[in-house]
């Protein structure tokens, strides 16, 4: 997957006092892109 496929994702982000904040890690080796929520 490359940047823009990733940029055309749409994020789980929502403003707000429950806004949830996900960090990508991409695996490069394995070709896997996933989502880890961030704490804060």
């Amino acid at each position: 997957m490359d940047d823009l496929a990733l940029a055309a994702l749409p994020l789980p982000i929502a403003p707000g006092p429950n806004t949830r904040v996900f960090v990508v890690r991409i695996d490069e080796a394995r070709g896997t892109v996933s989502w880890d929520p961030a704490v804060a």
